[in-house]
């Protein structure tokens, strides 16, 4: 560009031809890489364009000498030509124009310029890059989540630049001169505030109105959009609601779950009393094999562990009762037959006696006297001996029991090593 400024200063056609081709080259491959760029272009001192680059969908074309256009007319061009070396201006955005007419389909544009000095320091004209302001205008007015919240970009003088309604957009003067403004929309009052070039909330008709405004020119305050934002009250208000349903809801989980513990409790405290009762009536009905289980872990384990422990006590005593009963019983029995028994040897004994008394025959009487004791005694074998004269030996006198021909004949020596 600096090359180019200098051809022309020499005015060398040669080098001005040279310069300009490398330089519209150099646009060219910029826009194609950005590609946010509408239009690059280097208009002279006078106003008349030398190179300019035009931004078609995915390419770039050189626009041609023979339509290349002055601009000494347009705005941002007498604003940039006073700029000194280093200065910027930047431009209000609107829409592009193509030979004093809006450019169909809309393209907001806003345009970037800086003046271009030779290598001697004299101005030989500006440099402007057209932005195709949608690329920004994306980035301030996100995608809301909810309907019922609206976003307005204004310009300084409260022309829409952006409304929820296409046909509201670019009233300015410059650009549709529709004449929608946001003060034929809202109260003055709200509207001075929106102008004003602070920012601030205010509350109408059961509306919030948040508004700010975008300083996009560094050099200059004056200049500025505004953000506007218009949301329903009670979007604003809907956390203050959702925090008292929060409470609502904690208060009743906390009702609920105070209710739901003092069943629990109360389940704890009565089940453990429900259960002593049921064995203590099982205990009063005479089953003693009845055995609480209660796992608690407090008082009520242990007064369960002590009712288990009496109710075993009481069936240990009744078992023991019981032994001693059946015991004393088998010995009253014993002791019955012990004297049955001795009264049967008694009656046996009287028998005897009689026998002594009565019988004449003694060998008669030994014989039913060994009988009656073989019967009384329940043996087999019983006999009667008697003393030799010389009281050397026994002999049997009488038997039962015993093999045939023993009786009477079988003697017993009485020494001492005998068993007689």
């Amino acid at each position: 560009l600096l090359n180019l400024a200098d051809a022309i200063t020499r005015e060398d056609i040669e080098q001005i031809n040279r310069w300009k081709f490398n330089l519209e080259l150099l646009f060219k491959t910029f826009s194609e890489s950005k590609r946010i760029y509408d239009q690059i272009c280097f208009i002279d001192e006078s106003g008349l364009e030398i190179v300019r680059i035009g931004l078609y969908k995915d390419h770039a074309d050189i626009v041609p000498i023979e339509k290349l256009q002055g601009k000494s007319n347009r705005y941002y061009f007498k604003e940039a030509v006073k700029l000194n070396e280093g200065e910027i201006y930047i431009s209000k955005l609107d829409l592009s124009r193509e030979h004093g007419e809006v450019e169909s389909p809309h393209k907001p544009m806003l345009r970037y310029a800086m003046p271009v000095f030779d290598r001697e320091k004299q101005k030989r004209g500006i440099l402007v890059l057209n932005v195709l302001a949608d690329y920004l205008l994306k980035k301030v007015l996100t995608p809301r989540s909810s309907e019922r919240i609206d976003s307005y970009l204004l310009d300084e003088d409260g022309f829409y630049l952006l409304h929820p309604e296409i046909l509201k957009q670019w009233g300015g003067l410059n650009d549709l001169h529709t004449g929608e403004n946001i003060q034929s929309d809202f109260s003055r009052e709200l509207a001075s505030h929106v102008l004003s070039g602070r920012s601030g909330i205010n509350l109408v008709d059961q509306h919030f109105f948040n508004f700010i405004p975008i300083k996009f020119d560094p050099l200059n305050a004056g200049r500025y959009w505004i953000y506007l934002e218009s949301l329903d009250k009670s979007i604003v208000y809907s956390p203050i609601y959702t925090f008292y349903k929060i409470i609502g809801v904690l208060v009743l989980l906390l009702t609920v779950g105070v209710v739901t513990v003092a069943l629990i409790f109360s389940k704890r405290l009565t089940r453990p009393l429900n259960e002593l009762v049921k064995g203590a009536t099982a205990v009063a009905n005479g089953d003693l094999d009845c055995k609480i289980n209660v796992k608690s872990n407090d008082e009520f384990e242990f007064l369960t562990f002590s009712f288990n422990k009496m109710v075993y006590n009481l069936e240990k005593s009744r078992k023991q009762l019981q032994n001693y009963t059946y015991n004393l019983e088998r010995k009253v029995e014993d002791k019955t037959k012990v004297l049955n028994e001795k009264l049967r040897q008694n009656a046996v004994l009287v028998e005897i006696g009689q026998l002594l008394w009565d019988e004449e025959d003694v060998y008669k009487t030994m014989d039913c006297i060994v009988n009656l004791v073989s019967m009384i005694l329940k043996v087999e074998f019983c006999k009667i001996l008697l003393l030799d004269k010389s009281k050397n030996y026994l002999h049997t006198v009488s038997g039962i029991g015993w093999k045939e021909g023993f009786v009477g004949h079988e003697t017993v020596d009485v020494r001492l090593e005998t068993q007689a």
